[in-house]
């Protein structure tokens, strides 16, 4: 019995139980992670097509204003004549119409193709479904990943919509404006790390609300850190943000031991998790003990490496959105590496038929992803430009155009890293197929 919440809570509370029970004899399966979901309709959507509805619709409110400003700070420019307000590679701008940096605004059209591509390739991949696992009723069925698509179509949606904040950066580079430029790499990767997630665990996947007021606090501090300029005081903010993102991560790997156990209500379950704490007994799962620690003691080292990069600032201008975009790829990246290899394994434990497939298609996808991000990390470290430097010591860095007289470096960077995104989703899109016809009772959940 429990008192007070309604039949929702219930229901949730009641799969969190059973998931605990279970996990003290044994490993859990994708079954024991899709009980609200059934039948809880507002608990899958929340975790799904909500996400669709709510990222492109804060992303237009948000573009229109950064738009507008941007373009104001360029056209102040042009009448003042003072171009140093913005960062632009002068050796290879070429000006058209609105656009004093032309070649670097249709270099991001390749942003815009590979997402209108990617949706269209989800669309027909869900048309192609087993009849089962067509994404308006594989919650109900017993075989195969939960499809859960509308993330699916939200990244697509994204890196069109990264290509249209690249541009608007573009029209006058500075400090400021490059969070309008990375607030979609931060939700790109956000969503990566919650779509991975979900992929075994749909019942306890982040919602979407949570996920979007998150997302903000992330933005505010980054714009809050554009305005602390003396030393001193950057030490002490940078040192709270660096305690903030360490409560997050213990509480996160926390209710991801405990399987979201802790979150259905906070005032039972943490006397509980106390007590279990201060029992001293044995870990239940070593290993999955061992990982949660490892990620926590991972992010303590990225922290204090920050924090020494810290000490050597100077007084000025210097914004967090270097050091959100590295703690944020980072621990995708080790996400991803560890999903990747449960997954060989898991590939490998299946009978020969489809270990051949699976591992081709592993391979050709990940490995071109990989090549070309590292290109495009090689073209985007050699930079012609410096925001952090004063505008004398940032045009001293300019050099002419170095492909076709139009394009130079952080042209080759758009072109590249569009591409590498693009083969990503199409690896996580593609990733779980080898599991439609395998009953969710027998897959693993990591």
């Amino acid at each position: 019995y429990f008192e007070g919440p309604d039949q929702k809570e219930m229901t949730r509370a009641e799969a969190a139980i059973k998931r605990l029970k279970k996990q003290q004899t044994g490993d859990l399966s994708l079954e024991d992670m899709s009980n609200c979901i059934k039948d809880n309709t507002w608990h899958r959507r929340s975790r799904s097509r909500t996400y669709l509805l709510l990222v492109p619709l804060l992303a237009l409110y948000y573009l229109i204003p950064s738009f507008q400003m941007v373009f104001a700070e360029a056209q102040r420019s042009y009448a003042t004549g003072d171009m140093e307000r913005c960062y632009l590679n002068f050796g290879c701008a070429r000006p058209w119409g609105i656009f004093p940096d032309f070649n670097h605004t249709i270099s991001n059209l390749g942003y815009i193709i590979y997402g209108i591509i990617f949706i269209a390739i989800v669309f027909y991949k869900s048309r192609d479904l087993p009849s089962e696992n067509q994404p308006d009723v594989d919650h109900k069925s017993t075989t195969g990943v939960i499809q859960q698509y509308s993330l699916f179509y939200t990244l697509g949606l994204c890196l069109i919509l990264q290509g249209a904040f690249s541009i608007i950066f573009h029209v006058c580079p500075s400090n400021v404006s490059l969070q309008f430029d990375t607030t979609m790499m931060y939700m790109m990767m956000t969503l990566v790390f919650i779509k991975t997630y979900q992929f075994r665990h749909p019942d306890t996947s982040a919602n979407a609300y949570n996920a979007m007021y998150s997302f903000f606090i992330l933005l505010f501090l980054e714009a809050l850190s554009l305005y602390i300029t003396r030393k001193e005081t950057k030490i002490v903010f940078y040192a709270i943000c660096g305690f903030i993102y360490l409560a997050v991560i213990i509480y996160l790997s926390i209710d991801n031991y405990f399987y979201g156990a802790i979150k259905i209500s906070y005032s039972t379950t943490v006397p509980i998790l106390c007590s279990y704490i201060f029992a001293c007994t044995g870990a239940r799962h070593p290993i999955r003990l061992s990982l949660m620690v490892g990620f926590f003691l991972f992010n303590l080292v990225l922290v204090i490496i920050v924090s020494a990069r810290v000490l050597d600032f100077e007084d000025g201008v210097s914004s967090l959105s270097t050091t959100i975009l590295l703690l944020c790829s980072v621990n995708v990246g080790l996400y991803l590496s560890e999903y990747l290899l449960r997954k060989i394994v898991e590939i490998k434990d299946a009978h020969e038929g489809r270990q051949i497939l699976r591992f081709c298609v592993f391979f050709v996808f990940l490995l071109l992803c990989l090549i070309v991000g590292l290109l495009a990390g090689v073209f985007y470290s050699k930079k012609l430009q410096s925001r952090n430097l004063t505008p004398p010591e940032s045009r001293d860095r300019n050099q002419l155009c170095s492909f076709g007289d139009f394009f130079d470096n952080h042209d080759l960077w758009h072109f590249l890293s569009s591409t590498s995104l693009f083969l990503a989703f199409i690896f996580l899109l593609t990733i779980d197929d080898d599991l439609f016809l395998i009953k969710r009772s027998q897959i693993k959940v990591f």
